[in-house]
């Protein structure tokens, strides 16, 4: 019985520790959402009102953004697509329309809603997801600029949301 005692105290104190590694992990990112956003970056997604953010990736197409939503103080992502010819809003369209289909499941990043910014010189597509704060999955496949391969997956986990897009 004391020995049932002490695992699950330990086991309470890893889950408490975790807890509070989240608790702080949030307040970082809460602080530097606060430093980075400015009012005139405000836009409207799917009857959310989204305080932009800093930038968090770059790709050959589009940039993603943190953005704040003005009621609840709920962080999401936003992926923007800039576009200024035909090819690439027919692109930036398609992807909205697959992303809008994919199930619900809780190994795929969901989609919240979307929306179009337009400029002088062509338009920009938003997207707005669900922010991971852990990275993104080539943070996990590729190596560390150490040399070492970062933690392992569960495969479990990959294997299912692989499932649910085939």
């Amino acid at each position: 019985r004391e020995g049932t005692m002490a695992f699950l105290q330990g086991k309470l104190q890893g889950v408490l520790g975790k807890g509070k590694e989240l608790l702080e992990r949030g307040r970082e990112i809460g602080a530097d959402l606060n430093a980075s956003m400015k009012p005139e970056n405000t836009l409207t997604i799917g009857g959310s009102t989204l305080v932009l953010g800093r930038q968090v990736a770059e790709g050959g197409f589009a940039f993603v953004n943190l953005a704040r939503d003005s009621s609840t103080g709920e962080i999401f992502a936003i992926k923007r697509i800039r576009t200024q010819d035909r090819e690439s809003v027919m692109n930036a369209r398609a992807e909205q329309k697959l992303l809008a289909e994919l199930p619900v499941h809780p190994n795929i990043v969901s989609m919240f809603g979307y929306g179009v910014r337009q400029f002088e010189r062509g338009s920009e597509y938003l997207l707005m997801f669900e922010y991971c704060s852990r990275g993104t999955l080539l943070g996990y496949v590729l190596p560390l600029s150490t040399g070492k391969l970062p933690p392992p997956l569960p495969r479990t986990r990959l294997l299912k949301g692989e499932r649910v897009l085939n």
